[in-house]
Parts: structure tokens; C-alpha cells; sequence
């Protein structure tokens, strides 16, 4: 039997890529809140994936603000709390609009927090960024680029859905060390220093 959607339940997003032979991932994770009807959970997986994909959401802020060189391969979405269910991939097939990027470890960072004053309420995203002269300059952001991550950081913010008659999820920061295990997204900031990223975190090629 299907495992049942049920409000309160932990969705993660994860976007992935493959910039210079390496994989890149970037997640977002959402908290289910109205759900107008019986579905099981892997039945709100593609309504999750029109969210996202519809224009001038949270796939188009991201190609925005990643290289051009990022071939956006897919898009993860899974239930991961309270049980984890089986996931499923949608296929992106886009690259970015930015400039392209000579290497796959450098990024730029968007923190994301919650209303808590405290280390779990905090989070962050580490986006690629190209390494040209209209995306970078002496390790900071150029005006476009700190733009594009901007509209990016904003989109962070939106839920999906109209949060009344269809089924809507908001962002969180999931942290399953507390009680509660989740924190609603209520800022989220742009830096506009660049990072270098460890091998761990970048990924170990295909």
C-alpha cells in the first residue's frame, strides 16, 4: 500500500548538476502544510515538480544564477521525515545563464534562517558561479551576478502552492538533532564573498 501524504511531513529537494566532470548538488528542504485531498506521497512528487519548474521559480532562479558550463541535469524530489520514502528524478536538461566556470569548487553562498536565534535555525546553499570577469572580481561577486543570486535567495523564501486549496509546502530548515525538527525559512541573505569548496563537498566526478 502506497505510503499516505500527511501534513507536517519533511520534503527535500535536491538539484543536481555536473560542472566539469564533478557532480554538484544544492538541496532545499520544505515542510508539507495544506493538504486539500488523499494522496500518497509519491503522488505529490510531479505536483511538487510544476511548483518548481513553472516560470520564474525556484529552477529558473537557480539556472540564473549558476554558469553556463552547469548542465542542470535533474531534479530530486523525497520525503526523508518522518519515514523515508523511495524518491524520484525529473528531468532538467538545462544549463546555466552566467558566465562559465574554469573550476566546479568555487561558489557563492546564500544563508537561509529561521526565526530562532540559535545554530539550528541556521543554514546555508553554496551555489557554482562563474569565474569570468562579469561574474567575479578579486574574490567578490560583480553587480549581475550578486543580481541573479539576489532574485535566487528571494525565491528561497516562497512556499509552493497558494497555501489554502492546494497542496502547498514550505521551506524549512530541517534539523533532526532538535525538537522541533524543523525551523520555517524567514530570511535568507546573499553573500557576496566567493568560497572555495572541499573536495568533499563538491563531489567525486562521475
Amino acid at each position: 500500500m502506497a505510503e499516505p501524504a500527511a501534513v507536517g511531513q519533511i520534503y527535500r529537494v535536491t538539484f543536481k548538476g555536473t560542472l566539469n566532470g564533478q557532480q554538484v548538488q544544492n538541496h532545499f528542504d520544505y515542510r508539507l502544510e495544506v493538504l486539500p485531498a488523499a494522496y500518497s506521497v509519491v503522488d505529490t512528487y510531479p505536483v511538487m515538480q510544476a511548483y518548481l519548474h513553472a516560470v520564474g521559480n525556484l529552477e529558473d532562479k537557480y539556472v540564473g544564477a549558476t554558469p553556463s558550463n552547469l548542465a542542470f541535469d535533474v531534479i530530486n524530489i523525497q520525503c526523508i521525515k518522518p519515514t523515508r520514502i523511495v524518491g524520484q528524478n525529473f528531468v532538467v536538461g538545462r544549463n546555466g545563464d552566467r558566465g562559465p566556470a574554469d573550476t566546479p569548487n568555487i561558489q557563492q553562498s546564500i544563508t537561509r534562517r529561521g526565526e530562532r536565534a540559535a545554530k539550528f535555525a541556521v543554514g546555508g546553499v553554496r551555489v557554482p558561479v562563474g569565474t569570468t570577469a562579469d561574474d567575479i572580481a578579486i574574490g567578490y561577486l560583480t553587480g549581475a551576478q550578486a543580481t541573479a543570486l539576489e532574485s535566487l535567495a528571494t525565491q528561497m523564501l516562497a512556499q509552493l502552492g497558494n497555501g489554502t486549496t492546494l497542496l502547498t509546502w514550505r521551506p524549512v530548515i530541517f534539523n533532526p538533532s532538535f525538537i522541533p525538527n524543523f525551523q520555517y525559512v524567514v530570511y535568507t541573505q546573499r553573500q557576496l564573498t566567493i568560497r572555495t569548496q572541499h573536495r568533499r563537498t563538491v563531489g567525486l566526478g562521475k
